[in-house]
């Protein structure tokens, strides 16, 4: 027996991931977070998505880190999720 999701669960999660997906477009659109691109002329990526793990790219600095940080707390609240910080560098 394969163990699969209903439909309306799988809907529930596509939304959840797709709001933090915004958030990260949205702050990339402000500045606030830089991707990282292959080559001069590719668009940048900011994050990839993988079942449940989420790897977000950025400048290697404070303003950048903090800026994840309120993005994931904010997304912690809409959702009333609980993130596994002790697993994050």
């Amino acid at each position: 027996m394969s163990e699969l999701l209903p439909i309306s669960l799988c809907n529930i999660v596509a939304k959840m991931v797709e709001g933090l997906t915004c958030m990260i477009r949205e702050a990339e659109l402000r500045r606030s977070l830089t991707g990282i691109k292959i080559s001069r002329d590719s668009p940048s990526i900011s994050h990839i998505l993988f079942a449940d793990d989420t790897i977000i790219f950025c400048k290697a600095s404070s303003v950048e880190r903090a800026e994840i940080m309120r993005i994931l707390r904010k997304y912690e609240e809409f959702q009333d999720r609980r993130l596994m910080w002790e697993n994050a560098p």
